[in-house]
């Protein structure tokens, strides 16, 4: 069966992601920086019969990232599907360390664990 990963999933557009896949078969990991804020996506996921794992992530950490990551894949063994809907809303202009977690997402050894290559602009850019 296949899987995603869905950051930012506890409300809004992520939690609607996470349960749209679901709804289409996939086994679903959810994260959220306080992952008991994910109780109501993981229960409406598991309610449709598919696997969720709840997954804390903070994407300023690439530390974060790579532990995240781990823990998706020894839970589903693989990875189909990345959305990321998580936002880190700050005052300050990105980090150094951000800015390595987002080019590490668009890099090839993303594309290598996850199978797939990260598309940008609606598919007009491609990493």
């Amino acid at each position: 069966m296949k899987s995603a990963f869905v950051t930012g999933a506890s409300y809004g557009i992520g939690a609607a992601c996470a349960l749209a896949l679901a709804r289409d078969g996939f086994h679903v990991a959810v994260s959220e920086l306080d992952p008991k804020n994910l109780a109501d996506t993981v229960a409406k996921i598991t309610a449709g019969g598919v696997r969720a794992a709840p997954v804390e992530l903070d994407l300023r950490s690439l530390a974060s990232i790579e532990r995240a990551m781990t823990e998706v894949l020894a839970a589903f063994g693989q990875l189909d599907v990345l959305v990321n809907s998580a936002g880190a809303p700050s005052a300050r202009p990105p980090s150094l360390e951000m800015t390595g977690a987002v080019a590490y997402l668009v890099s090839p050894q993303a594309a290598y664990i996850t199978g797939q290559t990260l598309l940008l602009d609606g598919g007009l850019t491609s990493y």
